[in-house]
């Protein structure tokens, strides 16, 4: 079992490593969406959705477990493709684009810019390398936004 100060410093490791990853994912494979200064705050949603700041960062907290489950089914269905594609077989993208768009509403209605961002990519590219590389900027941006409920969530799949 993992002591309380360790555990702390996991998620300071894991918020610090997300940051300095994501900053140069954002500058090198994403800069064309402008996103190396953004990060998400409820504000928008709060008032757009006018919720309360405390149901927004419930929400938020589901959308992080969420994203983090579906980083698995994200990585099998990738493999699949990728090796469909070694064989020189059709592609078929459909449970792909379908679990991106099962994500991007959520992300949508908490209106998180980059994950619309990056789901979209997922929904519409057809380039395994690309595709990749928006699951792992999804991933840190996720991550980043709750840390500590997105260690929780990998520690316990």
């Amino acid at each position: 079992m993992i002591n309380n100060e360790q555990y702390k410093e996991d998620i300071k490791d894991i918020l610090n490593d997300a940051i300095l990853e994501r900053n140069k994912t954002f500058a090198l494979e994403f800069q064309h969406l402008n996103l190396q200064n953004y990060y998400y705050k409820t504000d928008e949603a709060v008032a757009e959705l006018d919720i309360e700041s405390e149901i927004i960062d419930e929400l938020i907290e589901d959308y992080v477990k969420q994203i983090m489950d579906a980083e698995t089914q994200f990585i099998n269905i990738l493999n699949k493709l990728k090796h469909d594609q070694t064989l020189g077989n059709k592609l078929d993208f459909k449970e792909l684009r379908e679990l991106a768009h099962k994500n991007l509403g959520v992300a949508r209605n908490l209106r998180i810019i980059d994950a619309q961002s990056f789901l979209t990519i997922l929904m519409k590219e057809d380039n395994l390398e690309a595709i990749q590389q928006a699951l792992s900027a999804l991933v840190l941006s996720t991550v980043i936004l709750k840390p500590e409920i997105a260690y929780n969530t990998m520690l316990n799949a």
